[in-house]
């Protein structure tokens, strides 16, 4: 686990169910890369200085069925980014469209509002539309 006052991100861990895709949101992805729609987290609202543990699920269509990647980007209140966290995606050759459904654990180390935003990669390289939501910490 590494330390990054006042944001501490501690691990992510994530798992694949095939489902129906839903409808595109977000920044525009290229024509061959992953879409994501969907995302889903909770709680969205995290305790400060305790690790906490969030459920999510995103749901992604690709049309070359290659998606690898899960990648998230969390910001403290000030903006300040975290390394980035990015977990593979295990069980996905050949899916053209799914849900990924994974773990979120992570430690905060102030109160405020923490930005967040996720996205998939696929093996050739091309990442989706990024998708957003708030944590609170408090």
């Amino acid at each position: 686990m590494r330390l990054l006052p006042p944001l501490v991100p501690c691990a992510a861990a994530l798992l694949l169910t095939v489902a129906c895709g839903g409808d595109d949101e977000g920044s525009p992805a290229p024509s061959n890369a992953p879409v994501i729609t969907n995302l889903q987290l909770a709680p969205a609202t995290v305790p400060v200085a305790q690790q906490a543990e969030l459920q999510g699920s995103v749901d992604f269509s690709d049309p070359t069925g290659d998606v690898s990647t899960l990648k998230i980007e969390l910001r403290n209140p000030a903006g300040q980014a975290a390394p980035l966290i990015e977990g593979p995606l295990a069980g996905t050759g050949g899916i053209t469209e799914g849900t990924a459904m994974f773990t979120l654990t992570l430690t905060v180390q102030a109160p405020g509002a923490y930005p967040l935003e996720l996205w998939v990669g696929d093996t050739e390289g091309h990442d989706s539309n990024r998708l957003g939501m708030t944590l609170t910490a408090q």
